[in-house]
């Protein structure tokens, strides 16, 4: 068993997707471009909805998690407490942010448009945001902080939403990351593009997360 930080803090406490989740041939998902020289050949695309933690500096944010990986079936496995070892994941989530009583406040993307990739540091500069992550585990499934990368600018498209199922494109700007999955300055950048078609899966909740307890194969 495994337990391990996942992103820069990501926790995924509650989850409102639909219970989808089987790979099928309208789930798809591209990624062109390297990081760290790394290539992402994915396999599969999945999302779910939820309260994430993007940052221990700024507040739980609404948020759609959309995650492409290079591993097939990933939410049979994480439906039975099970990761792959040497995985690549993107992961992108989308939230819009409003004022409700004079206080900020934030919710799941459920509509189609653009997402401005928010790096995690400062103030997002759009009310709609997304924030994207790039994550390889080895042997043992445990992250390789040396091989992460985090979205410092770009932009993420959504073209339908369906049941908790999105589509879309994006376009994202990666930065290495320190110790604490911060963007590191001055690092060199790199620019990954692709599209996403992904199934529902409320199990997903329970991968993005700050600890898992998976069963590593």
């Amino acid at each position: 068993m495994n337990v391990r930080s996942f992103f820069i803090a990501a926790a995924l406490a509650a989850v409102a997707s639909a219970c989808g989740g089987s790979s099928g041939p309208s789930v798809s998902a591209t990624f062109v471009g390297t990081t760290h020289g790394q290539n992402l050949a994915p396999k599969d695309a999945q999302s779910t909805t939820g309260t994430i933690t993007v940052s221990p500096s700024l507040q739980p944010i609404n948020a759609a998690a959309i995650v492409i990986t290079d591993q097939p079936s990933l939410c049979s496995n994480i439906s039975a407490a099970k990761e792959p070892k040497s995985s690549h994941y993107l992961v992108l989530l989308a939230t819009q942010l409003s004022v409700v009583g004079g206080n900020l406040t934030t919710t799941v993307a459920t509509q189609p448009g653009d997402y401005a990739i928010y790096s995690t540091t400062g103030t997002p500069s759009t009310a709609n945001f997304s924030v994207a992550f790039f994550q390889t585990t080895d042997a043992t499934c445990k992250d390789v902080v040396a091989s992460d990368a985090v979205g410092v600018s770009g932009n993420l498209h959504i073209t339908s939403v369906t049941n908790g199922a999105y589509a879309g494109t994006y376009d994202v700007m990666l930065a290495a990351v320190d110790a604490n999955h911060s963007p590191v300055s001055g690092s060199a950048q790199e620019h990954v593009t692709g599209t996403f078609n992904t199934a529902a899966c409320a199990s997903l909740g329970g991968f993005v997360s700050l600890t898992r307890t998976d069963a590593c194969f």
